[in-house]
């Protein structure tokens, strides 16, 4: 039973969504700065939540749409 839960753990923990900010006519050097603009102003905040939606708000201000794909194995 130890085992089936642990098992379970790490097949749940292996299995997330990929997240990607899409803005059309930007290039990857562009895209990269926007980036670590965004986690500048995600720093301050200490839980992962609260970061995770300044990093979402930063990039939406920004003028990129978030897109969540389910992770495939």
């Amino acid at each position: 039973m130890k085992n089936a839960v642990i098992a379970a753990c790490l097949l749940l923990g292996a299995c997330s969504n990929l997240h990607t900010y899409v803005k059309p006519g930007t290039d990857s050097v562009a895209a990269q700065s926007d980036i670590e603009a965004c986690k500048s102003a995600m720093a301050p905040y200490a839980s992962g939540d609260d970061a995770k939606e300044a990093f979402d708000k930063c990039m939406a201000g920004k003028g990129y749409e978030k897109k969540v794909e389910k992770y495939r194995f």
